[in-house]
């Protein structure tokens, strides 16, 4: 006896069993590619993750430049007004000045963020004086303690001619 199955033919003999004829993934092959496909969206998220991280390094290292900058133009004013005999802020003196502290926000979604300035003034002679400028974010609790990150501190030096 012979049966026509849609489109595949199926012998069968009295007390024989047919032959199934339906295709499809076995449970095994179901969890390898489920294990395969979650460990590749393991890497992702990593991956993703450390993109973040260093686009966060970026965004304060770019904040720490400006800040750097703006102070070095700062102090050239003042430099440049203590050669006309007017600066009396004595933030030329020789030695180690600071740390001053400066809030920024970076926007709506991100939180402020404060960084440390320090500068080191030492005379040239008649070279004029050397200005060494390190920037250095302060952790997320500056107000109470204003311990500085190391990692991600931005040193400028700049040499002020008469």
């Amino acid at each position: 006896m012979t049966r026509i199955c849609s489109d595949r033919q199926l012998t069968t003999r009295r007390g024989a069993r047919p032959q199934p004829t339906a295709k499809g993934f076995s449970l095994l092959e179901i969890i390898v590619a489920m294990t395969v496909l979650s460990v590749s969206l393991m890497g992702l998220a990593q991956l993703l993750a450390v993109a973040l991280q260093q686009n966060d390094f970026a965004r304060y290292d770019a904040v720490a430049m400006e800040l750097a900058r703006e102070k070095i133009e700062q102090l050239e004013a003042a430099y440049g007004s203590q050669l006309g005999g007017e600066n009396r802020d004595g933030s030329l003196r020789l030695g180690t000045h600071g740390p001053e502290v400066i809030t920024m926000s970076m926007g709506e979604e991100q939180p402020a963020r404060s960084y440390s300035l320090v500068w080191q003034v030492v005379d040239l002679g008649n070279q004029g004086r050397s200005v060494t400028l390190e920037v250095r974010p302060l952790g997320e609790r500056s107000r109470e303690t204003p311990t500085a990150n190391p990692d991600r501190t931005v040193t400028v030096t700049r040499q002020f001619s008469p």
